[in-house]
């Protein structure tokens, strides 16, 4: 009842004769997943020991000879004993200086005045207005 083919494959079709081995590719991949894992213990256990060699601990170091007293820093700025006793002193500074008259500056004429009596003089009599500079050519 079979009836033999008379079809001639074309050998341009690109088929595989032969099947793919999957136990030899399962291996290769296990293996290369292997050899990653042991190149990577590997350059870790490498670079603690590096680092253990080069590095000392706090209470091993000494300082260097070319290290002197010309390399420390001074500074005269200090962090504040009691901040908010030095806060509300400044407040009660700048609070005095802004309920006082004073003079500020003489080479420029420049005065102090207390708020409310600068607040009462800029609503009787506006901003000032600055005349613009004539341009001449």
């Amino acid at each position: 009842m079979h009836n033999e083919s008379t079809h001639v494959p074309n050998p341009d079709d690109g088929y595989e004769i032969s099947d793919v081995k999957v136990k030899v590719i399962l291996i290769a991949g296990v293996g290369m997943v292997a050899f990653t894992l042991l190149s990577f213990a590997v350059s870790f256990m490498y670079g603690k020991v590096l680092n253990s060699e080069t590095h000392d601990d706090i209470s091993e170091y000494t300082q260097s000879e070319l290290a002197g007293e010309h390399n420390e820093w001074e500074s005269a700025v200090r962090l504040q004993p009691d901040p908010p006793a030095e806060l509300s002193v400044h407040k009660a500074e700048q609070r005095h200086l802004s309920t006082t008259s004073g003079i500020v500056s003489e080479s420029p004429e420049i005065y102090r005045i207390p708020i409310e009596d600068a607040l009462k003089h800029v609503a009787e009599h506006g901003f000032p207005k600055r005349i613009p500079m004539e341009i001449t050519e």
